[in-house]
């Protein structure tokens, strides 16, 4: 949503050197951190610190468990609130991200003039995550995990006004591919729910959820860029800033926490204390399973380009129609699998084109 960010690597200063820092998102999503580099291309190239094989191994690895994470979710859901479930994954987040700047004796504010953007990068994320989540309780994980993978294709269809990059024909033609999947899956979704005696405006309310989500990750991932550098220019967030991503996770984790806080006045009469083992083992392992995912999201950027990774991490659709149908036992109609397919092609499609010469501009 995602999504989802790792320990990533970042360029720093006009040298472009390549150096260890740490960003940590989920959304979700899942995955709008892990993609924060600058689009691929020479800039995006291999740095060369880890075999193509492994790279490519750590980026299937993660997405497989970007997927349990979302089954984590979906499993703690069913005994906790979404407010208690992002708890979990924020204080796990803010934690490690603490003690990584506390280690290196580093400040958590970036330079000045980052604060606006690490606000709306902070909003942004918990938003993404907060309709990612509400999505998983209310849709089959299979469902949810596709609509949520759409946000590359809606960055490619805002990033000429917000990043300053050229629209596309491929965007365009992704973008219809994406929605015609989102169209099959509601429509397999209406009919499902109808047939099965559903809790009327449930699946509808998961569907709005799980789109709105995957605008917020889009948002998120354009703040990222953004924050890291990224962007011709020429849109309207123009100009380069720099902030270590560890910096960005930090902020994130703690605007978050901030909202959560606010929020708790409403949101702490539905927290649940007497829960069976189980569910208590799902919810702590929602940030366990990310920090695990974004580790090896790391691992994969060290050694190939931001849209090969992103082309890889499709591979989590994939593994939540395998873990909806094995360990959820939910039913998968062809509408579903149709959908997911139009949107898988979508986002790859927009995966190459960020780690290919951008086609001419529309």
């Amino acid at each position: 949503t995602v999504e989802c960010t790792p320990i990533c690597f970042v360029r720093s200063g006009p040298s472009k050197v390549l150096t260890g820092s740490v960003a940590v998102d989920v959304t979700q999503s899942h995955v709008a951190d892990n993609r924060a580099d600058d689009g691929g291309g020479a800039q995006g190239a291999s740095t060369g610190k880890v075999p193509f094989a492994c790279a490519v191994l750590a980026f299937v690895a993660s997405a497989a468990f970007h997927s349990v994470f979302s089954l984590c979710i979906k499993l703690s859901s069913k005994s906790f609130p979404v407010a208690q479930i992002m708890w979990s994954r924020y204080i796990t987040q803010w934690l490690c991200s603490s003690a990584i700047l506390l280690a290196r004796r580093e400040s958590c504010f970036g330079p000045p003039g980052a604060g606006t953007f690490l606000l709306g990068r902070g909003l942004f994320g918990v938003a993404a995550q907060a309709c990612h989540t509400f999505a998983v309780t209310r849709l089959p994980l299979a469902d949810a995990v596709s609509l949520h993978t759409m946000y590359p294709v809606i960055t490619a269809l805002l990033a000429p006004a917000f990043l300053g990059e050229p629209l596309t024909w491929r965007a365009v033609l992704s973008a219809v591919a994406a929605t015609s999947g989102c169209v099959l899956i509601s429509q397999g979704r209406a009919a499902h729910g109808a047939a099965g005696g559903a809790r009327p405006g449930s699946p509808s309310l998961g569907l709005g959820a799980a789109l709105l989500g995957a605008f917020f990750a889009s948002a998120t991932y354009m703040l990222i860029r953004r924050l890291r550098g990224g962007g011709g220019g020429g849109g309207s967030m123009g100009g380069a800033l720099v902030v270590k991503s560890e910096v960005v996770v930090w902020a994130y984790s703690a605007i978050s926490l901030a909202a959560l806080v606010v929020a708790l006045p409403a949101s702490a009469p539905s927290f649940v204390f007497a829960a069976p083992t189980p569910a208590w083992a799902a919810l702590l392992a929602v940030g366990g399973v990310s920090i695990a995912e974004q580790l090896l999201v790391t691992l994969g950027f060290a050694g190939v380009s931001a849209g090969v990774g992103t082309l890889l991490m499709t591979t989590e659709t994939a593994f939540a129609f395998l873990l909806s149908w094995t360990v959820l036992r939910e039913s998968i109609g062809w509408t579903t699998a149709l959908g997911a397919s139009f949107i898988a092609a979508a986002v790859v499609s927009s995966a190459l084109a960020a780690g290919a010469a951008a086609p001419p501009p529309l």
